[in-house]
């Protein structure tokens, strides 16, 4: 089934054709070329079902979190990782192989069951899940601490911008670093809502930076792909406006 389109996702472009039907999960399967583990990863996607939230499909700005992850993998071994937005699971995957000691995979509860697929269509990873509606109370996840919180196409709809700022804002400490990722092209106008969320909404509350992507192979990366690590401002240092000055990934190892 290697010769399949769109089966073996070796970068972005392949994103471009669909997988192999698998008629008992009546699904599209992809595996996706792993650096850390000769085993791919095993994505199933269901494009009738993926609505305007981006649920059940794989969006290019997954790719590059991945491949980010696995570039970087020493920033994360060891470490406590929480995932939001996860769907299908694809960042989890990549945090847990990179070594992480705990990894925890967080999205709305209609999700859970496609991010359970996933994460069991790939048994060499340690994920739990959990239900997580952005900008509600939570004290099972908020009472952890966790060195990093990742996800990706996570700032498209303004109205849930103040709920992902809340749950940040709940789930972070000093120390969390949050690293997100924005593919401008995933939506008309896309790159309004990335400069409104980064540089208006979230600088407010947290010291956001803009990581310079030109080191990451060139299948996984695009210029509409933007990266950002957002760490929690000092209470008292919360402003109105912010910017986004241009960082190395090697100053995150």
């Amino acid at each position: 089934g290697q010769d399949v389109m769109g089966l073996e996702v070796d970068g972005i472009t392949s994103l471009s054709s669909f997988g192999l039907y698998d008629g008992k999960q009546k699904m599209w399967r992809r595996e996706i070329i792993s650096a850390l583990k000769k085993a791919p990863y095993v994505i199933y996607e269901d494009p009738c079902k993926a609505g305007n939230d981006g649920e059940f499909f794989l969006w290019p700005a997954a790719l590059t979190l991945m491949h980010y992850v696995e570039r970087h993998a020493a920033s994360f071994s060891a470490r406590h990782v929480l995932e939001l937005g996860s769907s299908h699971g694809l960042g989890a995957m990549a945090v847990s192989r990179a070594g992480a000691l705990k990894v925890l995979a967080t999205d709305r509860v209609t999700s859970l069951d496609y991010l359970s697929l996933n994460i069991s269509a790939n048994p060499d990873v340690s994920v739990d899940l959990a239900e997580h509606e952005w900008g509600g109370e939570d004290q099972s996840l908020s009472s952890l601490r966790w060195d990093w919180i990742i996800g990706s196409d996570l700032t498209f709809f303004v109205p849930s911008f103040s709920l992902l700022l809340s749950s940040l804002q709940s789930l972070c400490s000093e120390q969390t670093q949050v690293l997100l990722f924005h593919d401008d092209e995933s939506i008309p106008g896309g790159w309004r809502m990335r400069k409104r969320f980064f540089e208006q909404e979230a600088a407010q509350y947290f010291q956001v930076e803009a990581l310079d992507l030109s080191s990451l192979l060139a299948a996984f990366r695009c210029p509409s792909i933007f990266a950002y690590r957002l760490v929690k401002r000092s209470e008292g240092t919360c402003r109105k406006g912010g910017g986004s000055p241009s960082v190395d990934l090697e100053v995150l190892d």
